[in-house]
């Protein structure tokens, strides 16, 4: 009986993330859903978030250089803002430490108003 429930849940996991999670980031439009599926050109910088913008910055030159940097200019010039809601101050020294502060400088003046 313990098998049939574990293997119960995986199913009702997997039709749950096939069926409302999957659609839901779709609408979401979260980073993740681009990445994976290598639509770099149809990547919305501007609804990705401070921390994911931090994690994912590395592929964002990688794939779309071009497109990434002419955000980040946006940004710099003020035209563009990025979302900075959740970057803490403890990610901010992390990010120092790591040598990622450009994108960590952009975040903190778009964030001015």
């Amino acid at each position: 009986m313990l098998k049939e429930m574990r293997i119960g849940s995986v199913r009702g996991t997997t039709n749950h993330r096939k069926e409302i999670l999957a659609p839901l980031r779709q609408v979401l439009e979260l980073p993740e859903i681009y990445l994976s599926s290598k639509k770099w050109d149809s990547l919305p910088y501007n609804r990705v978030a401070s921390i994911a913008m931090s994690n994912y910055k590395k592929h964002f030159l990688k794939h779309d250089e071009n497109r990434f940097n002419e955000f980040l200019g946006k940004v710099e010039r003020g035209e563009a803002k990025i979302a900075v809601g959740a970057l803490f101050p403890h990610h901010i020294i992390k990010l120092k430490r790591r040598g990622r502060m450009m994108v960590v400088v952009l975040q903190s003046c778009s964030g001015r108003e």
